[in-house]
């Protein structure tokens, strides 16, 4: 079966749930990959560098030390190994026309202009 794989340069959907002391936060971003680099301690770990579109402009490139959790052909699911005691999940997959609507209200008439779509958003809309 082909998995989901993670391409440098390109966009997608990463959806972040943490635990915290009363409830379960969520919380969404279009990110654009720069790096995926594997750890040499094995253990399915990876440092993801990327470009968090939803964050406040000055910060917005991150890098996240990440396992991941379960993997299919659509999508990854992650733990976040910084973030211990806040239990932060990660979830990516392909940025889609419909999920960027949902939570974005950003409009783009079809997924095959998605990727040239989001670097003109990142001039103006984030």
């Amino acid at each position: 079966m082909k998995r989901f794989t993670i391409v440098p340069g390109n966009w997608y959907a990463m959806e972040f749930i943490m635990d915290s002391t009363d409830e379960v936060q969520r919380w969404y971003s279009p990110v654009k990959v720069q790096r995926f680099s594997p750890r040499q301690s094995g253990g399915r770990e990876f440092d993801l560098a990327f470009f968090h579109a939803a964050y406040p402009a000055g910060v917005q490139n991150k890098v996240y030390p990440l396992r991941t959790l379960f993997r299919t052909q659509s999508f990854m699911i992650a733990e976040h190994l910084d973030e211990p005691e806040r239990r932060m999940t990660v979830l990516l997959h392909a940025l889609s026309a419909r999920w960027l609507k949902i939570h974005f209200n950003i409009t783009v008439d079809n997924d095959a202009d998605l990727q040239a779509a989001m670097e003109n958003e990142t001039r103006g809309y984030w």
